[in-house]
Parts: C-alpha cells; structure tokens; sequence
C-alpha cells in the first residue's frame, strides 16, 4: 500500500481489523465429519453472521447422505413457549427451502441465536477511530510553530532559531530586538503527545472483543498490571463465554449424529495456558 505525497487524511484499516475478528471467531472451534463441501471454517463463519443453522437432510439433493447444513430464520408460526416450529432455509447462492423442525437440528451460536458480526463491526469501528486518531497526533508532533513578522522580525526570528539550533547558552543582540520580537505573531500549533494514552485504550477494546469471543488474551503486557485475582475473573468470563458456545455446538452435534446416524464431531482449539503472577511475586500456571 502506498501513501500519495499530498493525503491529507488519516488511513482507515477497518477492513482488516474486521477480518482479523472474523478469522479469530472462526477459528475457536474444529468440527469434523461435515456434508461434503462445508469447512469448519466455513460452518463456524456462518453462525457469526447469522446466529444460527439448521442441519436438515434436504431430499433429491446430491450431498453426502442428502445432508446440509445452512442458515435458517423462523416462519411467523410459533408456539405457546415462544419457539417455532418451521424454519425458512436460505443458501448464500439464493436457493431457499423450508424445514419443519422435527425434520432438522438447530446449531446455535449462543442461547439467544444472535450473531458475532455486529458486535466485531462496533469494535472494529472503535478501534480503527483510534488508529487514524493516532495517525493525527503523530502528524501533529511534526508541525512547528508559526511565526508571523515583517521582514525585519523575519531575519530576527530566523537568527534566534538559529542559535537554538546550535544549542547557544547565551544569545546577543541590539536593543531592538524586543520591539521587533514584540511585534511579532507566535501561532501555537504544539498538541498534546497522546499516542502511548491512544494505544493503551486501543488494547483495551481489543482485549474486550477477545474476552467476548472467548479467547485468551492474558498477555505479559496486562499481566503484569493486575493481580491475580483480577487475572482470574477475566479467565472465568473468557472461559464462560466459550464454554457458553462450545456447549451448545456440542449438544447439536449429539443430536444431529443420533437423527442422522452421522458422525459429526466439534471440539474447542487449544488455548495456550495462562501464567498468572501472585501477590508475592510469583507465578503459577492454569
């Protein structure tokens, strides 16, 4: 990627960071032994951005068994439990299909069928506000002071710098030189060095998506700053919003291999172990 000499606006990278999110939700949990065509990768993508899937076996279709798994959104009939029992069915290439649901298994990405990407797309618009804020601040660590003056002050102000620069202890001039400095205009352009403050609330929130999405995100960096019972309730969110959606996969796992007589497996990827600092300046490990 190249930058034209006369940008005059920070770089956006929402776009990546969306996708960086996007690959780290999809990536939390393994299936195997899915219809013919569908990846882990892509079963996990898709209950992301619609919350929920239907597996059903779809008659005259020429899969694996007749099985698919896809997107599904209930009809307008429900039941006195608020459930419904018929799915619309719907294909990213447009193809639909209705399934009734006794027919099928649902996979839901958490209790209430809601979706990952709305959440990412806020954190990912956070955080790159932050960036290009950054991006600003540096540039204006750049920018020097103003001086406006006539062309007399001009030479004066020049030979003042001048003598800065060659770190002078003592600079001589003629008694005119306050009245031609008085006379002239300083404009302050000097901003407040804000980066360091800028990337610490940028790892804030970016720590926040991790520990939403159930990943571990216990870096030496955090670590280092909290005391382990802090450490340790963070590992209890991360390690319940996980264990929220890893067991709701794997019950419809379970169903889908006793109503199909498939062999359908999910498991959870492995998360590097924590090292967590005590009170006392050591170290133990979860």
């Amino acid at each position: 990627m190249s930058r034209d000499l006369d940008e005059d606006g920070a770089i956006s990278r929402y776009d990546e960071i969306l996708i960086d999110f996007k690959n780290y939700a999809a990536n939390r949990f393994e299936w195997t032994g899915l219809p013919s065509g569908l990846t882990s990768e892509r079963l996990e993508t898709m209950l992301l951005e619609k919350g929920q899937l239907m597996c059903y076996k779809r008659k005259g279709f020429n899969t694996k068994n007749g099985i698919m798994i896809l997107p599904c959104y209930p009809t307008n009939r429900m039941t006195v439990y608020g459930e419904y029992d018929k799915y619309n069915i719907y294909g990213y290439n447009g193809e639909t299909d209705i399934v009734n649901l006794d027919d099928g298994i649902r996979i839901k990405n958490n209790p209430l069928c809601s979706n990952n990407i709305d959440n990412l797309m806020k954190y990912a618009k956070r955080i790159d506000d932050i960036e290009m804020t950054q991006d600003v601040n540096l540039f204006q660590q750049n920018v020097p002071k103003i001086i406006l003056a006539d062309e007399g002050g001009r030479l004066t102000a020049k030979f003042l710098m001048k003598a800065i620069r060659e770190f002078k202890f003592v600079v001589f001039g003629k008694k005119t030189l306050t009245s031609q400095l008085s006379q002239s205009d300083v404009l302050d352009t000097t901003a407040p060095y804000l980066l360091d403050k800028l990337q610490d609330h940028k790892n804030n929130l970016v720590n926040e998506v991790l520990t939403y999405l159930g990943i571990n995100n216990n870096s030496t960096d955090k670590k280092e700053r909290l005391i382990v019972d802090e450490v340790n309730a963070n590992n209890d969110i991360i390690a319940i919003n996980l264990d929220l959606m890893f067991d709701l996969r794997e019950r419809a796992c379970k169903e889908i291999n006793e109503k199909f007589n498939l062999n359908m497996t999910v498991k959870k990827r492995r998360n590097e172990d924590v090292e967590i600092h005590n009170d006392n300046g050591g170290s133990t490990e979860e």
